[in-house]
């Protein structure tokens, strides 16, 4: 690969790019769990990340694994993980 090409990600239908807005904390204890993870799957005999987006992989499986662990407990017990309305009589 030439040290100044860019490369770009290639996406289908299936995958789509959100972006969300996070306290500097938060994106620090992501990133430093998601290093953690690259560096332990470079010993995992499963095989290898992509080399040009292993921190994006990492932090898309941490995301994405912890986002439906929460989605799914508000689908089986949404009035316990959901906002209550308050109404003006209470």
């Amino acid at each position: 690969m030439e040290e100044d090409s860019i490369m770009v990600p290639v996406l289908s239908e299936a995958l789509r790019i959100i972006t969300v807005v996070v306290p500097t904390e938060f994106a620090d204890r992501l990133e430093l769990q998601s290093l953690r993870m690259v560096e332990a799957f470079e010993n995992h005999p499963s095989g290898m990340l992509d080399d040009n987006n292993k921190l994006m992989q990492a932090e898309s499986y941490i995301l994405q694994t912890a986002i439906n662990s929460y989605l799914d407990m508000v689908e089986d017990d949404p009035e316990m993980y959901l906002p209550r309305q308050s109404g003006a009589d209470e």
